[in-house]
């Protein structure tokens, strides 16, 4: 389950321009556990949470209703990881660090402009994959 979001999240993060690429994978790479954390912890509050809100006439539709329910927990998942890794890359930045739990920042690796772009780049892929979930609740509340 974790490593289907993992390599979701690697297959999100492609760029056409390969330095964004690289910029935009770099935390994401193979190897870097702590960015399975929080979608692991996610995806079982949902496993925890999920409840049959009424019984489906058949085990077909039942299936069908799952896997939607999961694919769409899973997007939550890693959507949550995106916007989390850019604002480590825009905090890195402004506070001008060169390690983060003994990896280089991507700013001292690659430089302040591209670290930002990188993060601007992962907030995008964040709110579209977050738009294609077609939830208009989630656009239109308040934020204070």
């Amino acid at each position: 389950m974790i490593e289907i979001v993992a390599n979701r999240l690697r297959s999100m993060v492609v760029a056409e321009v390969p330095k964004l690429a690289s910029a935009a994978e770099y935390f994401f790479k193979m190897g870097v556990e702590g960015k399975r954390f929080r979608p692991t912890v996610i995806l079982l509050m949902a496993t925890a949470l999920n409840v049959q809100i009424s019984k489906p006439t058949s085990e077909g539709v039942m299936d069908m209703f799952s896997t939607a329910l999961r694919l769409r927990q899973q997007s939550i998942a890693e959507i949550t990881e995106m916007i989390h890794v850019a604002s480590l890359l825009h905090d890195d930045v402004l506070d001008d660090v060169d390690t983060r739990r003994g990896i280089g920042c991507l700013n001292f690796v690659m430089g302040n402009k591209l670290a930002v772009l990188a993060g601007d780049f992962l907030l995008s892929r964040a709110c579209i994959t977050l738009a294609s979930l077609k939830n208009i609740e989630v656009s239109t509340i308040p934020l204070h």
